[in-house]
């Protein structure tokens, strides 16, 4: 099999790309409180999970309605990268040297949902001090915090994309193999 045409792949991780720096944009500029906001939090994972799947599907059907297992999982890590590392460096870029000052917004942010969630679970006082010290001593947006995340979230979707690899992988029948 010649190698497929990869075009809807970076489609979708430029899509991908642009549905979360628009997220990024909005609570940035409207509500703070949005970037710890759990439901939007989830909500882009599940979006990031929907279009890397598409994006084999989609690779397979300008190709002819073939793919192997090694073109779908290429097709799933070209579109994770697209999305990612270019996302990765506007939230580096913005909250390092645009607006720092939002970076504490967001860590104040981070530590209401934190005792808020913890209180929700009946949490006892001493494991919510210590996960507010925790949170107080990360620093979201360093540069290493940022290259463990990407590093985190590209070994989960390479997991993914073996997953949907195997499940849209379509071989071509030969004469050989039909004999």
């Amino acid at each position: 099999m010649e190698k497929p045409n990869f075009k809807p792949a970076i489609e979708m991780g430029v899509y991908l790309l642009l549905i979360s720096v628009v997220y990024l944009v909005l609570a940035y500029a409207v509500d703070p409180g949005l970037f710890t906001n759990i439901w939007g939090g989830i909500a882009i994972f599940l979006l990031n999970m929907v279009l890397i799947a598409m994006s084999p599907v989609r690779v397979r059907k300008l190709n002819g309605g073939f793919i192997t297992f090694k073109h779908a999982f290429t097709a799933v890590i070209i579109t994770f990268l697209v999305a990612i590392i270019p996302y990765n460096l506007v939230n580096y870029v913005l909250f390092n040297f645009i607006d720092p000052e939002m970076a504490a917004t967001v860590k104040e942010k981070s530590v209401e949902m934190t005792i808020s969630m913890m209180e929700s679970f009946g949490a006892p006082q001493e494991t919510m001090d210590e996960a507010i010290k925790e949170v107080m001593a990360t620093d979201q947006f360093s540069l290493s915090t940022i290259l463990n995340g990407i590093l985190k979230a590209f070994i989960f979707f390479a997991v993914y994309g073996l997953i949907v690899a195997a499940i849209v992988k379509r071989k071509k029948e030969t004469i050989e193999s039909a004999e």
